[in-house]
């Protein structure tokens, strides 16, 4: 096991090595990827960090975004997400762009279609597992907003290089080094488990995508998947839905998974959203195509508003164990 900036070391030996996790998607955009001297750079596919705007420039990222604020502003607890959220751009000294903003929506959209806390519909404290963070906005988003204290953080090892980068951005040094760990195989996932229970501080437990056999050793009750399947073979997400079904905790998973309808891989591999392993027996709180901060994104130069490649929709679902 590995904490905070030995993981970072940790991961960054491994970027230049073949991964066989990666599908056609990962290994032609990344393909450039290279870490020196404590800067990340050469990647792509998961939307950006694009240096932080001031005057006009932050202005017109603010005007751009008010149609999707505006779908915002009928959700439950969106004015407090985005506060929150802001900081955590300001700490990752990146804008508020489109890409930090839709992860505010993703959240503010789940308590209002719900109408309540995840905790209340999970029935008890959320712990997250969270698979395909970008620039671990996300996993730093729960937290922040104080909706888990621990989450199962994992990636493709060169972006979750990218994610402990960012992290450290938002927590510090100490809480970085403290709380944030990379495990490697079994022993150190019960060694973590163990140092977890009746922790005062949050702790996030980084996994390689190469090693998420692990998934089914944790004991998560909820997991995130926002656009990343739909970058990924099919045999790996089979496994990743099997991983997840036999994971330690003893009752249903409540699952969140959004991607694209359909989506073809620069191998030609075509991947379907409604052919993913689901299960008859999966209990479905909904189901449908998301709603147009999910479909569309803004740019400069006319006609400033463009629809994604695809369109996208999400399920959030209990999973069955059987």
């Amino acid at each position: 096991m590995y904490s905070g900036n030995k993981a970072i070391s940790i991961l960054a030996k491994e970027i230049d090595k073949f991964d066989h996790h990666e599908s056609s998607h990962w290994k032609y955009l990344n393909k450039n990827i290279k870490y020196d001297k404590n800067i990340i750079s050469g990647f792509s596919g998961f939307g950006d960090a694009s240096r932080r705007f001031y005057g006009i420039q932050n202005f017109l990222h603010f005007l751009f975004q008010s149609p999707f604020r505006k779908q915002g502003h009928t959700y439950k607890n969106f004015k407090q997400y985005d506060l929150i959220s802001r900081r955590i751009a300001l700490k990752q000294n990146r804008s508020y762009d489109i890409n930090c903003l839709r992860q505010t929506l993703f959240l503010s959209y789940l308590n209002q279609k719900n109408n309540c806390e995840l905790k209340n519909i999970i029935k008890t404290e959320p712990v997250v597992c969270i698979i395909g963070d970008g620039f671990g906005y996300m996993a730093s988003l729960l937290i922040k907003l104080n909706i888990t204290k621990k989450i199962y953080l994992v990636n493709l090892s060169k972006v979750l290089l990218i994610d402990l980068i960012y992290l450290k951005k938002v927590f510090g040094e100490n809480k970085f080094n403290n709380c944030v760990n990379l495990v490697q195989n079994s022993d150190d996932l019960q060694n973590i488990e163990k140092k977890s229970l009746g922790a005062n501080e949050f702790q996030i437990i980084a996994l390689e995508a190469k090693k998420f056999h692990l998934l089914e050793q944790c004991n998560f009750n909820f997991v995130m998947n926002i656009h990343s399947m739909q970058e990924m073979n099919y045999n790996i997400i089979d496994k990743y839905f099997n991983y997840i079904r036999k994971s330690k905790y003893k009752d249903k998973i409540l699952f969140y998974c959004c991607n694209r309808v359909k989506k073809t891989l620069f191998d030609g591999e075509e991947l379907i959203f409604d052919d993913y392993p689901w299960k008859k027996n999966d209990k479905i709180v909904f189901d449908e195509t998301c709603p147009n901060w999910n479909q569309r994104t803004y740019m400069s130069k006319a006609p400033f508003y463009v629809n994604y490649d695809g369109k996208h929709k999400h399920r959030l679902v209990f999973l069955s164990r059987s």
